[in-house]
């Protein structure tokens, strides 16, 4: 969707009924054959049958429409994105990321646990109590 969403980027998005989103809005739907998801412009929606719609998408750098329409009855309205938090979601989803992510989580929690302040209070404590 660049430049209008960069890559990269993770979409925030509020499902809706099919039929509440207009013609050029940005929506997310799920792909044909259970290939995740898109986020795509629609370019024109057609309801077949009710409560289904076949929507019509393209990316904004494409020069052509995808090659066959999304059937939905719900569809993500594009609310929002935030620049790099995908590459990031990637990291965390790999097994070199998990190892990562939890070494800083033990950090962080002997950073709390030996924290120099608290033991330091902790000992003028102690030595208070026996003098």
């Amino acid at each position: 969707m660049e430049p209008t969403i960069p890559v990269g980027s993770v979409v925030l998005s509020q499902q809706v009924p099919a039929g509440e989103i207009e013609d050029g809005s940005i929506v997310t739907v799920e792909r044909p054959r259970g290939l995740g998801l898109v986020t795509h412009r629609l370019v024109k929606s057609v309801q077949p049958t009710p409560d289904v719609y076949e929507y019509t998408l393209k990316g904004d750098a494409n020069t052509q429409n995808d090659p066959e329409p999304y059937k939905v009855t719900t569809a993500g309205k594009y609310i929002w994105h935030i620049v790099g938090l995908g590459y990031l979601a990637a990291v965390l989803q790999s097994s070199y990321g998990i190892f990562i992510a939890g070494a800083a989580g033990l950090a962080l929690l002997a950073l709390f646990i030996l924290d120099p302040a608290r033991l330091a209070q902790g000992s003028a404590a102690r030595a208070r109590r026996r003098s």
